[in-house]
């Protein structure tokens, strides 16, 4: 199954065609497609995976299979792909005007390839670097996607378990991993962040 038809069984999944299908730039056989929100319709809900967000995902990464640390080989899913969920459009960069999102999973997913990386629900990911000129967010986070028929997705791709990305501040990503990921997760409740992919929220540290 290449890319491409991954992307059309997600267009089915979610009742809606992508508004951005993005390339890699290092070549490497993994898109990156933004579903735009459709108008919250409860018939609409019904059929079509988080219908009133945005939803962005990755095609393709489940091609690769991960490799498991050996104290982590019990339980963990070799295959992936990545998603982001938003209320709203999010655009930023120099220009601001560049689909982040897209951009972001895209890098995520080539490290995680090039540099042979593994990935898991509660895992972060430093960038060393902030996402966008006018961001604090240095980091991700990788946790489920809420509301959503992960096995419906997955049924896309080759994808075991579908990990949603969520962005973190460096204060944050210090603090998780001082003092854990339940720890910061503990931070957000509190503060009533919601799980989603947001790059211009305060940081909870």
């Amino acid at each position: 199954m290449n890319p491409l038809q991954v992307v059309q069984r997600y267009a089915a999944v979610f009742w809606r065609a992508p508004a951005v299908v993005r390339e890699s730039d290092s070549g490497l056989p993994v898109l990156a497609c933004w579903f735009p929100a459709l108008k919250k319709s409860f018939w609409k809900g019904l059929f079509a995976e988080a219908h009133d967000m945005h939803v962005w995902i990755t095609a393709g990464l489940s091609s690769y299979q991960m490799a498991v640390p050996p104290d982590l080989q019990s339980g963990c899913q070799r295959r992936i792909e990545l998603m982001a969920l938003a209320e709203n459009a999010i655009a930023g960069g120099e220009s601001g005007d560049l689909d982040i999102c897209t951009f972001i999973l895209q890098l995520i997913a080539c490290h995680v390839i090039e540099q042979k990386i593994f990935v898991d629900v509660g895992h972060t990911l430093n960038f060393g670097e902030p996402m966008s000129s006018n961001s604090e967010m240095t980091g991700v986070l990788f946790a489920l996607p809420f509301d959503i028929d992960l096995k419906r997705v997955s049924r896309c791709s080759q994808a075991k378990v579908i990990l949603s990305v969520m962005p973190l501040t460096a204060a944050e990503l210090a603090y998780a991993r001082k003092e854990g990921t339940e720890a910061l997760i503990d931070r957000f409740e509190d503060a009533g962040v919601a799980a989603m992919f947001d790059v211009f929220r305060p940081s909870v540290v």
